[in-house]
């Protein structure tokens, strides 16, 4: 007889054993089934239900070809943070984070066109947070969904900040392959400091790939890039970040937020007025009313 066999009376008595433990009694079989059924239907409402009407963002600094359709209005909120060092009372350099805050108000004019307001709020590290300008904008698509190879939309937008006006364009360019997203944005933006009259050219392109593993739950990954022209500091040199990209879509709801670590620099240490650490997260929430 091996090591594990057990006679078929000794197995019955110590099943009866094991029946009469308190773990195994029907109040505590009961509690543990409604348990896992509400474990289970938490996670299938979040995984599974399929999204109806959202318009969202999957990769959070790559705006996709989608726009609204007409009538339809979305708020969206947008939080960057990146961890820098700052000086404190006594001169020691001290980690804080750095965030800006962007509140946007879209709304579809037509099925292909749509025009949005901002507010920006920005800060200092350990300072407080304060409004640092407007920005409006415009997006439209040129076909419908699959009448290009690639689908194309354009993208204008003027911001007039605490420190500068800004002019905006973007190419957006998609391919939709079954249930991968593969979109970039060629990003282009003109920057008048205030009290200058010069004009700064800004690159900022972007590139991502996001995969729908649920009709709620989509999985990426996305690049991007910002570069100052013509001006010389750490600030304005280019900056190139990547980092994995997740969404969630709950119908007129939906979240995404990725993670991006810079790749240039990376020995570098953070001085107390870099705009850019060695980490950058962006998470961005919508409602489609």
């Amino acid at each position: 007889m091996g090591k594990y066999e057990r006679k078929p009376f000794e197995l019955l008595r110590l099943w009866g054993e094991v029946r009469k433990s308190s773990c195994f009694e029907p109040r505590s079989i009961l509690h543990i089934r409604r348990v896992f059924a509400v474990v289970g239907g938490v996670t299938l409402s979040l995984v599974l239900v399929p999204d109806a009407r959202a318009n969202p963002r999957p990769l959070p600094f790559t705006y996709p070809y989608a726009t609204l359709s007409e009538d339809e209005l979305e708020i969206e909120q947008y939080v960057d943070a990146t961890p820098i060092r700052m000086l404190d009372s006594d001169g020691k350099k001290q980690w804080e984070p750095r965030y800006k805050l962007q509140t946007e108000f879209e709304y579809g004019l037509s099925d292909r066109f749509e025009f949005a307001f901002y507010l920006q709020y920005s800060q200092k590290p350990g300072g407080a947070l304060g409004l640092d300008g407007t920005k409006q904008r415009v997006r439209f698509r040129l076909a419908e969904a699959g009448d290009w190879p690639v689908d194309v939309a354009f993208y204008l937008e003027v911001a007039e900040l605490r420190h500068e006006l800004e002019f905006e364009q973007k190419i957006i360019l998609e391919k939709d392959i079954g249930q991968l997203q593969l979109i970039t944005n060629l990003w282009f933006e003109q920057e008048i400091e205030r009290y200058s009259e010069r004009v700064y050219p800004i690159l900022n392109p972007t590139f991502g790939a996001s995969y729908a593993l649920t009709p709620v739950f989509r999985l990426g990954a996305e690049y991007w890039m910002h570069a100052k022209l013509g001006k010389d500091g750490f600030n304005a040199d280019p900056h190139h970040f990547v980092g994995p990209a997740f969404a969630f879509i709950w119908g007129k709801l939906w979240w995404s937020t990725a993670a991006y670590a810079r790749l240039d620099g990376m020995k570098r240490a953070v001085q107390p007025d870099d705009k850019y650490g060695h980490v950058w997260i962006r998470s961005v929430v919508g409602l489609q009313l």
